[in-house]
């Protein structure tokens, strides 16, 4: 029988295990919070479309290194690129300022229909 393991514990350079919770969390302070998506592409969403990214934000509050987790071919290259232009103030661990992986989900619905009034007789 199959044994399954636990995830390994996500740990500093130096070997300290971060607990979830511990740390403060980036906070974005320039750049756009929500990719602009051209009208074209949304026209053609029928429903809910999640697209997320895996990025890394360094401690010089720039994001690299980014990999699309959950993709879709209509927004992977805008959401890239919106990632690329943000700027976040550093993960913060024990006061120190550490590099961070994180995981940059985005919906996208679809236009919402016309609403029509009610015919009067």
């Amino acid at each position: 029988m199959a044994r399954i393991e636990p995830l390994p514990k996500p740990r500093t350079e130096t070997g300290e295990v971060i607990t979830p919770g511990e740390g403060e969390r980036p906070r974005l302070i320039s750049g756009e919070e929500y990719p602009i998506f051209p009208g074209d592409a949304l026209l053609r969403v029928r429903s809910t479309v999640v697209v997320a990214a895996r990025c890394l934000i360094r401690t010089d509050g720039t994001v690299s290194n980014c990999t699309m987790v959950c993709s879709d071919p209509a927004f992977d290259e805008i959401v890239l690129q919106n990632l690329q232009t943000r700027r976040y103030t550093p993960f913060l661990f024990r006061g120190r300022p550490m590099d961070v992986t994180y995981t940059f989900p985005f919906a996208i619905y679809p236009p919402s229909t016309a609403i029509r009034p009610a015919a009067t007789f």
